[in-house]
Formats: C-alpha cells, structure tokens, sequence
C-alpha cells in the first residue's frame, strides 16, 4: 500500500498502472513493485531507487503507529518530494516534521492540527 502511494503521488503513475502492477506482483511474489515499475518502464532506475529510500524512511512495522509523513503523503497534503525533503530537513535539525511541514507552508496549522486529533483518536504516534 505504501509503495502504491509512492508511485502515484511522486512519479504520476495512474491508479491503473498501479493496480495493473499490483496484478503482476500477486503473479510474480517476492517481486516488488518499484520493480515491476521498472521492468515495465515506468520508472527509471533513480527513480526505484528513491521509491525504495523513501518506503524505508516511512515503512512502519505491522502493529507500529504509522508517523506523520506516513499520514500526510496518504491524505494528499504533502507530495513524495515535499516529504524527502521535509525528512532531510528533520534529520539535519531535530525540529518536528509538523513544524517544517506548516512553517514551509504545504499545509496549514489547522490541517496539521486535524490530522493529529485523527493519530490520536487512532492510536498512531504524533511524532513523525
């Protein structure tokens, strides 16, 4: 599902292309998906190599909390580069992927807000 995010929201592929690989993967398992997309020509090499990046910076263990990043890309709010690049940012300076999310202006303080009212009712972490 994850991997599906990445693909549709940072390398535009249509929702389906994606069920169409996510066809091949059940067919072919063990493969990936960034795979598959490359096999087909969907994506160049970089490219899976940065969807691979980015689902492990985000990929949350089963029973695990989903964190920020996770919810924002799925909700739409914050596209595949905004997020590698708001995840670098984290990584350099400790500050909170919600601040440097509303401080760079991709959502709003009340969206931010909403979304962790949603982790909370759910259970997620709040801490990206």
């Amino acid at each position: 599902m994850l991997m599906a995010t990445i693909l549709t929201k940072l390398f535009r592929l249509t929702e389906g292309q994606v069920r169409g690989l996510q066809a091949e993967q059940r067919a072919r398992p063990g493969v990936a998906l960034e795979q598959l997309a490359l096999g087909f020509r969907l994506i160049s090499a970089e490219q899976a190599e940065r969807a691979r990046g980015l689902h492990g910076a985000l990929a949350v263990p089963s029973g695990q909390p989903k964190p920020l990043g996770h919810t924002l890309l799925e909700a739409g709010l914050a596209d595949g580069a905004q997020l590698v690049w708001a995840l670098a940012e984290q990584r350099r300076t400790g500050e909170r992927l919600g601040a440097i999310v509303v401080r760079r202006g991709w959502v709003t303080a009340i969206q931010l807000e909403m979304l962790l009212v949603l982790q909370r009712r759910e259970g997620r972490s709040l801490v990206a």
